[in-house]
């Protein structure tokens, strides 16, 4: 991959992301690396913000990157996507195998408005179940932890 192509990739070197469900990440180099059985690929080398001994590698051609990788929202943007959030609620799933899955997928993708509607539900739920002397499944916690990750740290 030539400079021209690197300049031509949507993050960059020093770019904070969102990566998947996991956190932000600051993309510390792109390069070329070889990995067991393998072939040659360029990957965004990235570190956790909170933890920098936390490495992900993630291939630059990775179809539907965009879902793996998303920029820093703008106070302006997150203020528009608390705005989005308010317009429609997200429906409570009874069935917990069939909520984790959705609730997975929403959280897989990433769209902020989504996680603050996820946080949203969760949270009211959590509360509701709280004053019944309930808990939340275990995944639901697990939902709810990462999403609150996401959000704190954007």
């Amino acid at each position: 991959m030539t400079q021209t192509d690197i300049a031509m990739l949507p993050h960059k070197v020093g770019d904070f992301v969102v990566y998947k469900s996991l956190g932000i990440y600051k993309i510390n180099d792109i390069r070329t690396e070889k990995f067991s059985g393998l072939d040659a690929r360029v990957y965004y080398v990235m570190n956790a913000a909170q933890d920098q001994s936390s490495v992900a590698y993630v291939p630059v051609d990775l179809k539907d990157i965009d879902t793996h990788l998303r920029h820093i929202l703008s106070s302006d943007e997150i203020d528009a996507a608390i705005a989005d959030s308010n317009g429609a609620d997200l429906e409570w799933i009874e069935n917990p195998k069939e909520r984790a899955a959705a609730y997975d997928l929403l959280l897989s993708g990433g769209k902020s408005a989504d996680l603050l509607r996820l946080f949203k539900v969760l949270t009211l739920k959590r509360r509701e179940y709280t004053e019944s002397h309930k808990k939340l499944y275990a995944g639901d916690i697990r939902i709810l932890s990462a999403v609150e990750k996401i959000i704190t740290e954007e």
